[in-house]
C-alpha cells in the first residue's frame, strides 16, 4: 500500500482508469489485463496488491458496461446467468490463492492466461455456422473454472471466457463478449469480497481507477456497438499481444534482468 499519492501516482491511476474503461467498453472485458501490468510496472505495487486494485476497478467498469450492453440489446441475461453464477462461486477462491502464491507465480499465471487466450481466440471462428450449445451445466462449468483461475491473476476472465464461449458454445463474437462482460461483474464482486478479507486491496487506488474508468467505458461501448465482428476480433488480438508484452517485461524485471 502507498502512504502518499503524489501527482505522478494520481496521474498514472487516473489515466490508466480511463484507458481501462475504454478497453472494457470496447472489448467487453474487465480490464485487469491492463491494470495489473501497468500498475505493477509503473508504480511500486506488488503483483498481489495490483491484482486487488484490478479486482476493485472491475466492479465499477463491468457493471456499468453490462448495463450499457443490456440497454442496447446486446446482452442476453438468460443465456449469461449460468456462466455468471459459476464465476461468482469461482471468484471466492482468489483470497486463498493469494495467500499461497508468490508474486512471480502470479506473474507467470498472467502470462499463461494471455498466451492461451491469444491462441484460442486466433483459431476460433468469428461467426460460427453451428447451432448454439445452450447446455446450462457447460455454461456454469466454464464460468466456474474461468472465475477461479482468472481472478487469481487479476483478470476478470472475459478475455478467457469470450474465446471459450465461441469455441465450445458456438456463440457469435459480440454475444459472447457481452455475456463475458456480465460474468466479470459477478466474478469480480466475489473476488473483491475475498481479497478484502485477505488485505490485498489499496482502496484509494482502486476507487481512483474505478471512477475514472466509467468515463472510458461510455466511449468504448459506443465503439463496440459500431465495429464489425471481424474488426473486433483483430483489435482484441492486438490488445492481447500488447498486454502480453507488458506482462513479459514484468516477469523479466522480477528475475533481475533489468
Amino acid at each position: 500500500m502507498l502512504e502518499n499519492y503524489d501527482l505522478y501516482t494520481l496521474t498514472v491511476l487516473a489515466v490508466d482508469g480511463i484507458f481501462v474503461g475504454f478497453i472494457s467498453g470496447l472489448f467487453a472485458i474487465g480490464g485487469g489485463t491492463a491494470v495489473v501490468p501497468v500498475v505493477s510496472t509503473l508504480l511500486p505495487y506488488s503483483s498481489k496488491v495490483a491484482v486487488g486494485i484490478s479486482v476493485m476497478q472491475m466492479v465499477f467498469s463491468a457493471f456499468y458496461n453490462s448495463y450499457l450492453n443490456y440497454k442496447n440489446k446486446k446482452l442476453n441475461i438468460k443465456q449469461g446467468i449460468f456462466p455468471c453464477l459459476g464465476g461468482l462461486i469461482g471468484g471466492f477462491s482468489v483470497g486463498y490463492v493469494m495467500k499461497i502464491a508468490n508474486d512471480i507465480a502470479i506473474s507467470y499465471l498472467v502470462l499463461i492466461m494471455l498466451t492461451w487466450a491469444i491462441i484460442k481466440f486466433y483459431f476460433s471462428p468469428t461467426n460460427s455456422n453451428k447451432a448454439e450449445n445452450n447446455n446450462k451445466f457447460l455454461h456454469f462449468t466454464l464460468g466456474l473454472l474461468v472465475g477461479a483461475i482468472a481472478t487469481s491473476a487479476g483478470i476478470g476472465g472475459a478475455m478467457l471466457l469470450t474465446p471459450a464461449l465461441i469455441a465450445f458454445c458456438n456463440f457469435e463474437l459480440k454475444k459472447a463478449a457481452a455475456i463475458s462482460g456480465l460474468f466479470v461483474a459477478f466474478s469480480a464482486t466475489s473476488a473483491f469480497i475475498s481479497m478484502s478479507y485477505s488485505g490485498y486491496i489499496d482502496y484509494t487506488a482502486g476507487a481512483i481507477i474505478g471512477f475514472a474508468s466509467l468515463f472510458g467505458v461510455k466511449i468504448g461501448n459506443y465503439c463496440f456497438l459500431k465495429t464489425t465482428n471481424s474488426l473486433q476480433k483483430k483489435l482484441m488480438i492486438c490488445f492481447y499481444l500488447i498486454m502480453f508484452s507488458l506482462a513479459l517485461i514484468k516477469v523479466i524485471k522480477q528475475h533481475g534482468v533489468f
